[in-house]
């Protein structure tokens, strides 16, 4: 019996390893785009500044 509990935790625990790693990633994933979203938004930015100059 002691065995099998200790499977279990074993099998819960790598489930919730693969689910902090999924996580993760999806994050990871989400960075380049912040990135592009920040830099566009700057690019807007900029070309706004110069036809106001202009």
């Amino acid at each position: 019996m002691v065995l099998g509990i200790d499977l279990e935790h074993l099998v819960l625990d790598q489930l919730m390893l693969q689910r902090l790693n999924q996580r993760q990633h999806e994050q990871l994933n989400l960075l380049p785009l912040l990135l592009v979203h920040m830099l566009t938004l700057l690019l807007v930015l900029l070309l706004d500044q110069h036809t106001l100059l202009l």
